[in-house]
């Protein structure tokens, strides 16, 4: 493990965010709720949700360099349908420090860095027999940045979706990674 005498230890981490977006929802925003938060009403967000101990910023000490962003749609109780991921797409992305937009760019364009489950069915089609997918299921599929973006410690962010063509007619999961190199202070 990389340790910066003095700093701290570097690791390859991403930060990672999980939310539900309402039915006819017009935004989202991710990182504003931690881990033991509500996802939804009476679904603690555990790990398999977010990495994020502290609402809309990282711990105390750490810091994120972020040089990739991927965005998906999980696995849960029930899949997103082909019509609310059209929609999702048709949207927008922006990434916000303190309040400074960094990054706008189309959710189209992030992929979703390896994280769906790639299913087909030859079944006639309906929306629980296939699954969309945002690109070849590797974790180097991501949207890079040729200059990564630091986040530095208690500094505050967050990632916000919108801008879609029509609201999603069924509540929807989507998560969002920021990948990047992250350090931590080294404990003891």
């Amino acid at each position: 493990m990389p340790n910066l005498p003095g700093a701290g230890l570097e690791l390859e981490q991403p930060c990672y965010d999980t939310i539900s977006l309402a039915i006819a929802a017009t935004t989202g925003t991710f990182f504003t709720v931690p881990f033991g938060g509500l996802l939804v009403a009476g679904v603690p967000k555990g790990y398999e949700h977010t990495n994020l101990i502290q609402a809309s910023r990282l711990e105390t000490g750490y810091t994120l360099n972020v040089d990739a962003i991927s965005i998906w749609f999980p696995e849960m109780a029930a899949r997103a349908t082909e019509v609310d991921i059209q929609a999702l797409q048709s949207g927008y992305f922006q990434l916000q420090i303190s309040d400074t937009v960094f990054l706008t760019v189309p959710i189209a364009m992030i992929p979703d860095g390896g994280a769906e489950l790639i299913m087909f069915s030859n079944i006639t089609p309906a929306a629980t027999e296939y699954q969309l997918n945002k690109g070849q299921g590797v974790t180097q599929n991501r949207f890079y940045l040729r200059k990564p973006i630091l986040i530095n410690p208690q500094q505050t962010f967050k990632a916000v979706i919108g801008g879609f063509h029509t609201a999603p007619a069924a509540a929807t999961k989507i998560a969002c990674a920021l990948w990047g190199v992250l350090t931590r202070p080294v404990v003891g």
